[in-house]
């Protein structure tokens, strides 16, 4: 079993939980995209083999569920019944040309201030003790052998 648009636009509340956006948002950058993918892909497909075994709706769907849940490539894979191989060259293929119609903002520069409290959100945890019969920090790091 799989996810298919086909099968997912039948149910309008699953796919704006899935994928963020509505079905006929979807079916507007469906529209927009498919001129530019069979230009720039189809076009100069010159090599032999199997070309694309999903379809570009499915495709898309990659991507946004790619983004939105943020999991592995080879967990989407097998949510859509392809290897993780592929995942990877269907969103390096595809990513350029959505992001021609939608504004996929990929900041790799974080300000320095964000950093700063990235890294103090995650050094100053509370730690746990034990009440009774603890042992100091110190003691325990002697006690391990290397």
């Amino acid at each position: 079993m799989s996810i298919e648009y086909s099968k997912i636009k039948a149910h309008p509340q699953t796919f704006i939980r899935l994928f963020g956006i509505k079905v006929n948002e979807f079916e507007d950058i469906l529209e927009k995209v498919t001129p530019l993918w069979e230009e720039r892909v189809i076009g100069s497909y010159k090599r032999p083999g199997r070309f694309y075994k999903l379809s570009l709706a499915n495709m898309i769907l990659i991507i946004l569920l790619y983004y939105r849940s943020y999991i592995t490539q080879l967990f989407v894979g097998m949510l859509f019944g392809i290897d993780d191989s592929r995942v990877c060259r269907i969103i390096k293929t595809l990513e350029p040309i959505l992001a021609t119609v939608l504004a996929i903002k990929k900041e790799r520069n974080l300000p320095k201030e964000e950093v700063e409290s990235l890294i103090i959100d995650t050094t100053e945890q509370p730690r746990d003790r034990p009440k009774k019969n603890q042992k100091s920090i110190i003691q325990e790091s002697k006690n391990v052998t290397h």
